[in-house]
């Protein structure tokens, strides 16, 4: 084995950084290198705006500090900064939807257990891969391998094979044409972008299944286009590449979904006047209208007035296509005058987090690096939570995670807490969460107060000063 690890520059995606924590971890194995060490020699392989921003977590922590993280909590780091949910949810997508194809079992097991490992949340606890690894077999052999009631994967593979060869036999399944071809570059991960076309796929030339074999698991089924590939930035366009070009300002150094530009590239072409007119002001977030901020938005006051405490009627009718929410960055001058705005640092399930609390926000959310270290396993939603950021994106938070233990000023509260990207907060805790203990904002103060029968008020102090640097907001749509 190659003790050379894969260097990574942030450009590569969710596969590229999964597939790079696995060389990585398979070469420390290789070498023995001491955990201790796995941080600072990972780090050295880093390039790029991966490498910037490593050394942005440096300046931060110190240079000992940051070599000294644990393993766990730097792949948490770099995930959360790299590995976007929406990549995950493709991934796990095309795992839910794999089938085999034909007699090829030895195909559909690699790619099985490929996508077991790049979906853990998927494939564990057992009970789960086992369902997910049936439930793609072909028919002739699925329900067979069910009634055995195995309870682990390795019973329940070399059970399909048996089956699958046994019914080449008996003629019921058509004969392996590739089984060679297919192991004789089993020593490499093999994405095959044709697996589900037909048994032709598999008598492609070996320069052919050498290009495929680079291919992704999102990318299953192949490109169809007329484009060719281009091999700066693995994707099939015409013209130049465009790679770390952002897509709405045709700006150079970084992506669409962190462009700040006022206007997108069209609107700069289209309206240079009106641009000029509006110099630096910016839209209200509410209504889309100039000369007012959210805050003041009319639209807003009317809504808070004619809605309060309809938070749960609401939530409750969207039951069907799943929780909305809307979601958008505002500055730190603003953060210090928004009277909707407390933030602080508090204990969650015994470890000290930074927590907004936002009489904006229409539910409690949590950040995805801190769910991890919480106490209670996340739930499974019945539907999805989306959240709409300024940029137009999306955030689904899938699961939910219930009775987590918030510490206020001596006293501790339960609070449910979706799990979500979020920006230099931890933890935003919203309406749902403030009116079930009748909790206000107090303006000046810039504290929390929460009634109490019998006894006087809770009064739960927040920053006063300038600590605040940047603050995501959710907001109900």
């Amino acid at each position: 084995m190659d003790c050379k690890p894969l260097p990574f520059n942030g450009t590569e995606g969710a596969i590229g950084l999964l597939h790079w924590i696995e060389k990585v971890e398979a070469v420390f194995a290789v070498c023995e290198c001491p955990p201790a060490n796995w941080v600072k020699f990972a780090t050295g392989t880093l390039e790029g705006s991966a490498l910037s921003w490593w050394k942005a977590q440096i300046q931060m922590l110190g240079l000992e500090t940051a070599n000294a993280t644990a393993w766990e909590d730097f792949k948490d780091m770099i995930k959360e900064e790299y590995c976007h949910r929406d990549d995950i949810h493709k991934l796990e997508d095309e795992y839910y939807g794999l089938k085999m194809v034909g007699s090829e079992i030895e195909t559909y097991t690699k790619l099985s257990n490929d996508y077991a490992a790049l979906c853990p949340n998927m494939s564990r606890p057992m009970y789960r891969r086992i369902e997910l690894y049936i439930k793609g077999l072909v028919p002739e052999i699925r329900s067979h391998v069910t009634s055995a009631n195995l309870t682990t994967i390795q019973p329940v593979v070399r059970l399909a094979h048996k089956l699958t060869n046994q019914a080449v036999e008996e003629g019921k399944l058509p004969k392996r044409i590739s089984v060679a071809e297919g192991t004789s570059s089993e020593g490499k991960r093999k994405w095959d972008g044709n697996q589900g076309k037909d048994a032709n796929s598999t008598q492609a030339p070996a320069q052919q299944r050498k290009t495929e074999n680079n291919k992704g698991p999102q990318q299953q089924g192949g490109y169809r286009g007329s484009y060719p590939k281009c091999n700066k930035c693995n994707r099939h366009h015409n013209g130049a590449c465009n790679k770390g070009q952002c897509q709405r300002c045709n700006n150079m150094g970084h992506e669409a979904k962190d462009c700040r530009s006022q206007f997108p590239a069209r609107q700069n072409q289209q309206q240079p006047q009106q641009q000029q007119q509006q110099g630096n002001n910016r839209g209200c977030f509410k209504c889309g209208a100039t000369g007012h901020m959210r805050k003041d938005c009319p639209e807003l006051n009317q809504n808070r007035n004619n809605n309060q405490g309809a938070g749960n009627n609401e939530q409750n009718n969207n039951a069907g296509n799943g929780a909305r929410g809307r979601a958008f960055v505002i500055g730190a001058g603003e953060a210090r005058n928004d009277p909707n705005v407390v933030a602080g640092k508090f204990l969650l399930d015994d470890r000290y987090v930074s927590v907004l609390f936002n009489s904006g926000a229409d539910a409690s959310y949590v950040s995805l690096r801190i769910s991890k270290k919480l106490k209670h396993p996340p739930a499974l939603l019945s539907s999805k939570h989306i959240v709409e950021i300024a940029n137009g994106r999306n955030i689904e938070a899938s699961h939910v995670i219930h009775d987590c233990k918030l510490e206020l000023s001596g006293q501790t509260f339960s609070i449910d807490l979706f799990p979500v990207k979020l920006g230099s907060f931890d933890v935003v805790i919203g309406m749902d969460w403030l009116s079930k203990h009748r909790a206000e904002i107090l303006c000046q103060e810039k504290a929390v107060r929460i009634p109490r029968h019998p006894g006087k008020p809770l009064i739960i102090q927040g920053n006063k000063g300038g600590e605040v640097t940047g603050i995501i907001s959710l907001l109900k749509a």
